[in-house]
């Protein structure tokens, strides 16, 4: 079986530029990772209905501490208690990419104490909160500030906060790893139902929190309170509006978007390394990543001359995988029947948005298929006596009937209850079945292949981990040094080419290194360098990582 799935995030990707004070437009080797454009808008809330919209919004607060205004949300207060008056979006968000989370028109006043614009995992509760603002109002005067809250702990700059103004917050998180969450692809065969998919990966990720003052609707210079990593960034969190200790004010609106892949952080000539504000003008943002691959900075922000400008982004490629039934295929030539079946086309549900899924994806099709269940479908009467329990679409349907050679285990999947006048009163039951075969239920196909898959897919490949926090320790004109971020495998390392998909044992002209230590430094070779990396192990032929690391330096050599 070949599944094909959705263009998926590939080569890590960090593309070196030097700023001259001029060029505002630099183009990109390749094209980053961007989702589809209907997936970019998150959350637009602008708290302009008559109440808070409780099919989107879940309220934890006694009446009147969180209620709509003139202003849009107000807050009024709270009972004092961490967590307990708060305004969280019902629906959990993936932190993978590149996400902007805006809280617009923001106005507080004296003794104002909660949590404002925040990502939170597990408790709502400030030991909770992955990344957030937190009012506090000073003892004796009542002042109130403004502070990052990173991982449950204040961290970055503090802001006072003036009353008659209004504020506009911004946090801006990204992670290397777009799908944290593989899909679950569920069949049932003959054993009954099985299940593949569903991990969560663990990732690193970059936070950068800003405030931005407004006085008579006029926006002031963004004032950036937190520039950092996260080392282990959580998969899903929920979004929280509002945590209320006791906060008294104002929200125009709140917004969540979806960026893409990139992040742009600057160097400047004899400074420090400072992540650039990505989106458009609107957010107050410094520079915009285009989906044909063109890193734009707007008026104003052009890279001063020696300034080097490093872009991190993921390419494009198309999630494919193959699964294979070595088992089924000899019993097939052991019956003289032919030892081979295939099926190629495309999962549409659940989606399958990486390699990892359509792999996940073609086995559980394959194990559906192989089964002497396979291709069974029908209808079976009965009435409400018949049986033990009540009967629902999806639960499982033990069938055994000697004379059609059918002991099989199905899937329920429409049940038509019908009721009339008798003594004693019966229900009758016309219950549908079919297994995923002949009837899909849990995973929709289609028979189209996508022209851009690369084909015939390698069957249940083992991959290595992939070297999503390499890191860049330095360089210059005529060396690249860099640090691994993790230890190979025994007999493993890491091999450096210079073109990507051409990994291999032995000797070729793409081979600049192989080296079984992570610091590892080697020479630079033009003015466009391009260096791919991956992660190997000591198997014969040895198993490498799934994605390469690249290295894309377009810096002048050294004289």
């Amino acid at each position: 079986m070949t599944v094909c799935g959705e263009h998926e995030p590939v080569a890590y990707v960090s593309e070196y530029f030097l700023g001259d004070g001029v060029t505002t437009q630099f183009f990109l080797a390749t094209e980053p990772y961007f989702p589809a454009s209907s997936q970019t808008t998150i959350i637009r809330e602008l708290f302009n209905e008559s109440q808070i919209n409780p099919a989107v919004w879940g309220v934890s607060a006694a009446a009147g501490y969180l209620l709509m205004g003139a202003g849009g949300l107000a807050m009024e207060g709270g009972n004092g208690l961490d967590g307990e008056t708060l305004l969280a979006w019902l629906n959990p968000v993936e932190l993978g990419g590149t996400l902007l989370l805006e809280a617009v028109g923001v106005t507080l006043s004296t003794g104002s104490s909660g949590i404002l614009a925040g990502f939170f995992v597990g408790m709502d509760r400030q030991a909770g909160c992955i990344a957030g603002f937190q009012a506090t109002a000073q003892p004796g005067t009542g002042a109130v500030s403004l502070q990052p809250l990173i991982q449950g702990s204040p961290a970055g700059m503090a802001y006072a906060i003036n009353p008659s103004y209004q504020y506009t917050l911004r946090v801006r998180v990204h992670c290397a790893e777009n799908e944290r969450e593989l899909a679950s692809y569920i069949s049932c065969g003959d054993s009954g139902p099985f299940a593949y998919g569903g991990e969560w990966n663990t990732a690193a990720g970059n936070v950068q929190m800003e405030i931005q003052q407004f006085v008579n609707g006029v926006g002031g210079m963004p004032v950036t309170l937190y520039d950092g990593a996260i080392a282990s960034l959580i998969g899903r969190c929920s979004v929280v509006a509002v945590s209320s200790i006791n906060l008294i004010g104002t929200m125009r609106a709140i917004h969540l978007t979806q960026l893409g892949s990139g992040w742009v952080v600057s160097t400047p000539p004899s400074g420090y390394p400072y992540t650039r504000r990505v989106g458009t003008t609107g957010e107050a943002a410094e520079c915009h990543l285009d989906r044909t691959g063109k890193l734009v900075f707007y008026t104003g922000y052009a890279p001063v001359a020696g300034e080097q400008i490093a872009v991190s982004y993921r390419t494009v490629g198309r999630a494919v995988g193959r699964s294979v039934n070595t088992a089924s295929q000899q019993a097939l030539a052991l019956a003289g029947m032919p030892a081979e079946a295939a099926w190629i086309g495309s999962v549409t549900s659940p989606p399958a948005r990486s390699s990892a899924d359509c792999r996940n994806a073609a086995l559980t099709i394959e194990q559906a298929s192989a089964g002497v269940s396979a291709l069974w479908s029908g209808t079976y009467k009965g009435t409400r006596l018949s049986f033990a329990a009540d009967v629902w679409p999806g639960d499982a349907l033990l069938l055994n009937a000697p004379t059609f050679s059918l002991n099989a285990q199905v899937v329920v999947r429409t049940v038509t209850v019908s009721y009339r006048a008798s003594y004693p009163d019966q229900v009758e039951y016309a219950i549908a079945f079919a297994n995923d075969w002949a009837d899909d239920l849990a995973i929709k196909t289609s028979a189209t292949v996508p022209a851009d898959a690369w084909l015939p897919a390698p069957i249940a490949p083992t991959v290595l981990a992939n070297l999503n926090t390499l890191t860049v320790t330095a360089l210059n004109g005529s060396t690249v040094s860099i640090n691994a971020g993790m230890t190979p495998p025994t007999g493993g390392g890491f091999e450096i080419r210079l073109r990507d998909f051409a990994f291999m044992p032995g000797e070729d002209p793409d081979l600049v290194m192989r080296a079984t230590l992570p610091n590892m430094t080697f020479s630079r070779i033009s003015a466009a360098d391009r260096f791919y990396i991956r992660m190997y192990d000591g198997s014969t032929p040895p198993n490498y990582s799934e994605f390469s690391t690249a290295l894309f330096i377009n810096l002048p050599l050294a004289t």
